[in-house]
């Protein structure tokens, strides 16, 4: 008898769920292909012990740029073209994350990534302070120290796995320029910090494409849970040390000291205006920490790996710092803006490797996007790793070609197919600090070693991500020193 009430009661659940609740999202699903629906699983059967990458990728090879995916009940829209993702990107309907990023709310619920509505805009606003241009030129000097120390540990040709050099050397910056403290993160041998982040990620993302149709709770009570919580309290454990720190170092200083020159964290710890409560402050250092050493790091290894490959690229690189800057003095800030082919080099490199492949949002109301309207309650992944190598904006996609973003080709790229830092109101707040450590990170590197790589296409790296994109192998890139 209580087996027929719980079927019962079961079938009501997928009554409602399924035939009135979603009623709209299975009407403008019949319009794309996908994987088929099974109730309470979705797309599970099919996608089961994938990663994000290897599902988008499966879906968008097998059924084109846009598509559909169930994970459980809720609904994604997959779209790589551009016209679209630029409606998505700049509609008011279309400003909320999806679904999906909730389960990170263990390390980011209060930070800039998940509040909604005023309150982020407030947060937004301040923030932009942390990175006026005033105060990142005033940073290059960091920019230009650390990688001295990055260039002696490549001179020892590292054994650790070129991500972790490059992301060691991408925290370390970012925690004495935006911090204000210099953790000696690229030299501590013992600090572990950098592969917590990634394995927070490695193990945590698991559940969201493995586990996604059980309660997240129950998942924490699981082994691979279990071991994330462990990650992300050693992880807090070292963020709070950090403002612990700088709270510490504060309180020394004397108070009539400009604020306009205070770097992201003492700006946040002094503000008497927003008021940010603990978590958030907390939260927030995790995130921008994180985001700023992935972005960078990820982007300076690919830029390298794919300088090792193409040798005539490297050599052009290679003259423009020369001329630009030459061979001893360090690096300023008004060289950056003449190392013009060197961000065609990085652009492209981002283009065919953007270190965030997807981004996901949600309509909070009807979305016109031209040929159809996206109903209320839609998730939306926005497929950046395939729209970059979509063949109806890059002829010859796979090929790595910086002369695509010369001044005689930059007018022919479709408005929203280069989008490595997002676009529109919610992009990438960090994008012109990210840009000077790379530069100035490149020119320091490139007039001290030649780099090599055995790799002859792009295809042969093997990708994977859960937030930010990675690859299955440890990178092979080498370096030999000039002199």
């Amino acid at each position: 008898m209580f087996l027929i009430i719980f079927l019962l009661i079961l079938l009501l659940w997928l009554f409602k769920s399924l035939l009135i609740n979603k009623s709209a999202l299975f009407n403008f699903a019949k319009n794309f292909k996908g994987y088929p629906f099974w109730p309470i699983f979705g797309n599970g059967p099919y996608i089961w012990g994938k990663n994000v990458f290897t599902i988008i990728d499966d879906i968008v090879c097998k059924f084109g740029y846009n598509c559909n995916l169930w994970l459980g009940h809720d609904y994604y829209y997959v779209t790589a073209e551009a016209a679209q993702i630029k409606a998505i990107l700049n509609h008011p309907n279309c400003q909320e994350k999806s679904d999906i990023y909730q389960n990170f709310n263990i390390i980011f619920e209060h930070s800039l990534l998940m509040v909604k509505g005023e309150i982020w805009k407030r947060h937004r606003k301040f923030y932009s302070k942390c990175f006026n241009q005033t105060l990142l030129n005033s940073f290059v000097e960091v920019f230009n120290s650390k990688s001295e120390i990055l260039m002696k540990i490549l001179q020892r040709q590292p054994k650790e796995d070129l991500f972790e050099v490059f992301e060691k050397f991408a925290l370390d910056t970012f925690c004495e320029s935006m911090l204000g403290l210099n953790r000696n993160i690229q030299l501590d041998k013992t600090l572990q910090i950098t592969k917590f982040m990634a394995q927070v990620q490695t193990i945590g993302g698991q559940y969201l494409f493995q586990y996604f149709y059980y309660p997240l709770i129950l998942w924490w009570f699981s082994w691979r849970g279990f071991k994330t919580l462990k990650l992300i309290f050693k992880l807090q454990r070292y963020v709070k040390d950090i403002i612990s720190e700088k709270r510490q170092n504060l309180s020394e200083r004397p108070d009539n000291l400009d604020v306009d020159c205070f770097p992201f964290l003492e700006l946040l710890l002094i503000d008497q205006n927003e008021k940010f409560n603990e978590k958030q402050i907390f939260q927030d250092v995790i995130f921008f920490s994180m985001a700023a050493t992935d972005t960078t790091g990820l982007g300076l290894t690919y830029f390298f790996t794919l300088l090792g490959m193409h040798l005539d690229v490297q050599e052009k690189v290679y003259e423009e710092v020369i001329s630009v800057i030459g061979s001893n003095r360090d690096v300023e800030i008004n060289d950056l803006a003449h190392l013009k082919y060197t961000q065609m080099v990085i652009n492209e490199s981002m283009r065919i490797f953007p270190a965030i492949p997807i981004i996901g949002r949600k309509t909070i109301g009807d979305v016109d996007l031209g040929n159809k309207i996206l109903p209320k309650g839609a998730n939306i992944f926005i497929d950046i790793f395939h729209l970059h190598r979509n063949k109806n904006y890059w002829p010859d996609p796979l090929k790595f070609d910086p002369e695509r973003f010369s001044m005689d080709h930059v007018d022919e790229i479709e408005p929203y197919s280069f989008i490595p830092f997002s676009r529109g109101s919610k992009n990438c707040i960090g994008k012109t600090y990210g840009l000077m450590v790379m530069k100035t990170c490149i020119a320091n590197v490139i007039r001290n070693f030649q780099v090599y790589s055995p790799y002859k296409s792009v295809s042969e790296l093997k990708l994977s991500s859960c937030l930010t994109m990675t690859t299955v192998h440890p990178i092979e890139c080498y370096f030999r020193s000039r002199h």
